[in-house]
């Protein structure tokens, strides 16, 4: 009988630190994807992905099925979906009585009806070491409509999903002023992206482009490619999202600099921000944030960029830093993890529903 948990978190694909580029959200044959696990590893390879979570709905049966992943770097998940949401579950390793209930039901639960508590499951994966993530948070008809969920269960949120999705025109920007309002309110929350592939050509009569895998893709600094390292990675928020740029940014202060995801804590004097786009052969828009406001922003035409600002911290109030590339649509190019200063806050809002509506009409449409 295959091992259910074969896919090793241990197993070292590249020793050397770097950026390394994936998916976080990907599906095979073993639930509603397509393509079989070699299948959906060979295209990874063919466009040069580093990494790729598997993301199955309520499924772990792909795991045992890879075969060799001497080149890239398979991350076990799976992708526990209720009627009213979908999250991912990154890192495991070994059965777990929250896990069991989940993979032994169908593709879709109605959780009221089968008596299985978002909520508690949440907060035992959290328990046990794994990481949280929600999907496509305001996408109708597959948003997150569970205003209960406690944020400091959740680990990560998929600020950009599947743009080949005519709606999620709308649900990625609407789920990227929802991860702002999210750090305003004091919730250090590691923002990803995910292809949602299913299947390299439309069912009959879906009228969109078709999927591609690894778009966006999610990069993680990581101390050396393999599943933990990509999975502490995302705990340091040294992460950013994009859909084609590459990007840099970091802080420099007192002497030292500070990458994506640092938190320099409580310091006074001035912060210098440095954001680097690489070419991108397009034309659009960068921006540098503070809390959520423009501090800086300049036009693209294609080519290298590089800005700068220059901030006064001050030592009781909280701060974050952020680079945004957008398009000339304003949608997302790239659009990283902040940079922290100042004291850590305490969330008074800890809540899903604290923050939507999850009775709107529109959400469930």
């Amino acid at each position: 009988m295959p091992n259910t948990f074969a896919l090793d978190l241990a197993h070292v694909v590249n020793p050397n630190p770097g950026w390394y580029g994936g998916d976080f959200h990907a599906h095979t044959h073993h639930s509603d994807g397509a393509l079989t696990p070699p299948e959906l590893a060979a295209l990874a390879r063919r466009e040069g992905m580093d990494f790729l979570a598997i993301t199955d709905h309520n499924s772990l049966g792909a795991y045992p099925h890879f075969g060799t992943t001497a080149d890239l770097c398979i991350i076990p998940g799976v992708e526990v979906t209720y009627s009213a949401g979908h999250y991912n579950v990154f890192g495991l390793t070994q059965p777990a009585p929250w896990q069991q209930p989940v993979t032994q039901g169908p593709i879709v639960i109605n959780h009221v009806e089968a008596d299985i508590d978002p909520d508690a499951l949440l907060a035992q994966s959290a328990a046990a070491g794994m990481l949280n993530s929600i999907n496509h948070p305001l996408l109708p008809p597959w948003a997150w409509l569970m205003a209960e969920t406690d944020l400091r269960d959740i680990h990560c949120l998929e600020i950009w999903n599947d743009p080949s999705w005519p709606d999620n025109r709308v649900g990625n920007p609407l789920a990227v002023e929802m991860w702002t309002r999210w750090l305003n309110a004091g919730h250090r929350i590691t923002a990803i992206g995910g292809s949602d592939y299913h299947r390299p050509v439309n069912k009959p009569g879906t009228i969109k482009p078709p999927d591609r895998l690894g778009t966006p893709r999610t990069y993680v600094y990581a101390n050396e490619l393999s599943g933990a390292a990509i999975l502490e990675g995302l705990r340091r928020r040294q992460v950013y999202v994009s859909m084609g740029a590459r990007v840099e940014f970091n802080a420099h202060h007192n002497g030292a600099d500070y990458p994506i995801g640092a938190d320099l804590g409580t310091q006074t004097g001035s912060i210098e921000l440095t954001g680097t786009i690489a070419p991108l052969g397009r034309s659009g828009t960068a921006r540098l944030l503070h809390n959520g406001k423009i501090l800086a922003e300049a036009l693209l035409y294609g080519d290298a960029a590089t800005l700068y600002a220059t901030v006064e911290l001050d030592p009781s109030t909280p701060a974050w830093f952020r680079l945004d590339v957008l398009d000339g649509n304003g949608l997302m190019l790239a659009i990283t993890n902040p940079i922290f200063a100042g004291p850590v806050p305490t969330p008074t809002l800890n809540t899903y529903g604290d923050f939507v509506d999850v009775t709107i009409p529109s959400l469930r449409s």
